[in-house]
């Protein structure tokens, strides 16, 4: 009896190091994509300029447009355009993007309430997501009904196409 209560309490043990295994695999394998499409932003709009907002100037240039909303308060979170993933600036208007692997309803949710932050400081703003996959056809519903623009694998939507062409 003692036997099988530690077999099997080895085997949980082992069940949950696999599936931490293959969730630590997944996030990696996020991070890299993220990476990798921060570096291809050249590409894959075509021009334009922009970064992560980590970086300085990217930092300034935010700091500077949401000098208005910044003197009122705090942003929370989820609307705060410094947490997106990448602001890419063609012309006077600029794409808020969120990257994810599995693009799903919260990438999509984060977009659109980040770029509603610009939009408040009178940016032409646009949301944007890009992935490999969508999470859920849901998801890329939701994209199409909150005019969220994306570059999901080979799928473009109308407005990315239209913003590469800027």
């Amino acid at each position: 009896l003692f036997r099988s209560q530690a077999q099997a309490r080895t085997e949980d043990e082992l069940r949950w190091l696999a599936n931490w295994q293959r969730g630590e695999a997944g996030r990696r394998d996020g991070e890299r994509y993220e990476r990798d499409t921060l570096r291809r932003a050249p590409v894959l709009f075509h021009g334009g300029q922009g970064g992560p907002p980590e970086r300085p100037d990217i930092q300034q240039r935010l700091t500077t447009v949401l000098a208005s909303l910044l003197s009122e308060g705090s942003i929370e979170a989820e609307n705060d355009p410094f947490l997106a993933d990448l602001l890419w600036w063609k012309g006077e208007q600029v794409a808020v993007v969120e990257v994810s692997l599995q693009v799903d309803r919260q990438d999509v949710s984060r977009a659109e309430r980040r770029a509603h932050t610009l939009k408040r400081s009178g940016v032409q703003v646009m949301a944007v997501v890009i992935g490999e996959h969508w999470a859920t056809p849901e998801a890329r519903e939701q994209a199409q009904v909150r005019h969220i623009e994306w570059k999901v694998d080979a799928d473009l939507s109308e407005g990315f196409i239209a913003f590469r062409r800027q």
